[in-house]
């Protein structure tokens, strides 16, 4: 039973991307992973969630499926906009419900 519970989740996981893919555009991807992340690995800290996963930006694009340089722009972005905060260790994320409602 629990190989199907297995299955089952990486199905919709995976189902999940191809929406992704399809639908969002670069941006809007971004921050949806951002929010995925920040609701499994985060951790609130002072009023902020804080995703202690090292990832580079490289690593990051990967993961959304865009090339290395617009994830630098995106993040830089959302930084402008005060909605995420990136440093050489952890990213936060300043306002999830803000960051929710900048998905297109």
């Amino acid at each position: 039973m629990k190989i199907i519970e297995i299955l089952s989740n990486r199905l919709k996981q995976a189902n999940r991307q191809i929406e992704e893919l399809v639908f969002l555009n670069a941006r809007s991807r971004v921050i949806y992973n951002l929010i995925s992340l920040a609701k499994e690995y985060g951790r609130p800290e002072e009023g902020e969630i804080t995703i202690s996963l090292q990832l580079t930006h490289a690593e990051l694009a990967k993961l959304v499926g865009i090339s290395r340089e617009t994830m630098t722009k995106v993040l830089a972005e959302l930084q402008d906009s005060n909605l995420i905060k990136v440093t050489r260790k952890k990213l936060q994320v300043i306002n999830l419900d803000d960051l929710c409602r900048q998905v297109m």
